[in-house]
């Protein structure tokens, strides 16, 4: 018996399978932190610009909305602490299509496998509080795309207020006059009981020390006679004595910047056994927000 041998061979041929279109493929990149630093005496605001990437690593063309709304989901603008700030958002660029919307709304189209670049900046609108300190509140970036109507991408930008401690201070002879860092009361000749004024003027929007300190302890020295020969002086600030013999120190509150006005008066003692010449005594006054 004759034996036929049968051969099968099977062939399997794989074609790889073609890749799905993908029309509009954006990639998102945020800051998650920003700050608002404001100088309360000057009316000041250093604002820091922050940046947004948006990629379309597809091969379409991406319609697209950002949007911005408070951490509450109320519309723009929105509080931190007491203070109301709104948001804007502006190309680097023209070389893609982008439109303001309406407050905190922008819409912009990208082509394929285009990269853009937007500047945001948190604006103050309304900062009642002047007060030291530092407040922060998020706000929610969604992107949509508008194709398909769906939310992309929902991200928490915390925003921060920060308000430096500040304190400006100068003396002058009249409370209306713009103060000088340095003040001179010339007597001229002296006499017993002869009195000058003068105004500490202070701004600061945290409490304040103030320290007042006597290179000679409260007195008048001779300049060219013997290193014992002085002539006692009183001062007093507000009708308060102060005590010069050693460093001086007040204590303020917080006072809104607008500022305080110190009322300071010298009153010349003794001159009665005093040798002649010229007389001199200097006052630093230091002023230090706590």
């Amino acid at each position: 018996m004759a034996y036929r041998l049968l051969a099968l061979i099977l062939l399997i041929v794989a074609k790889p399978a073609l890749a799905q279109s993908v029309d509009c493929d954006p990639i998102l990149q945020i800051p998650v932190r920003t700050e608002v630093t404001i100088n309360a005496l000057e009316d000041d605001v250093i604002l820091q610009d922050e940046t947004i990437t948006i990629e379309n690593r597809g091969n379409g063309t991406c319609d697209l909305e950002a949007r911005f709304i408070g951490n509450d989901r109320s519309p723009l603008p929105f509080r931190i602490g007491t203070s109301l700030y709104n948001v804007s958002l502006s190309p680097d660029s023209a070389a893609f299509q982008f439109e303001r919307r309406a407050d905190g709304v922008y819409r912009l189209r990208l082509g394929a496998s285009t990269r853009t670049r937007l500047i945001l900046r948190i604006d103050p609108q309304v900062v009642p509080s002047r007060q030291a300190g530092e407040t922060s509140e998020s706000i929610i970036f969604e992107l949509v795309d508008l194709g398909i109507d769906e939310v992309l991408e929902v991200r928490n930008i915390l925003v921060v207020e920060a308000i430096p401690s500040l304190v400006k201070a100068s003396v002058a002879l009249s409370a209306n006059q713009s103060g000088l860092d340095t003040l001179l009361l010339d007597f001229a000749e002296l006499e017993t009981g002869d009195r000058q004024r003068f105004y500490l003027q202070t701004r600061a929007n945290s409490p304040i020390t103030i320290t007042m300190t006597s290179t000679n302890g409260g007195q008048l020295k001779n300049l060219s006679g013997p290193g014992e020969a002085a002539i006692d002086y009183a001062l007093s600030v507000d009708g308060t004595a102060v005590d010069l013999r050693q460093p001086y120190t007040m204590f303020q509150p917080f006072i809104e910047p607008a500022g305080e006005v110190y009322r300071g008066e010298v009153v010349i003692g003794s001159t009665a056994s005093a040798a002649a010449g010229q007389y001199r005594d200097e006052i630093l006054v230091r002023v230090e927000t706590d």
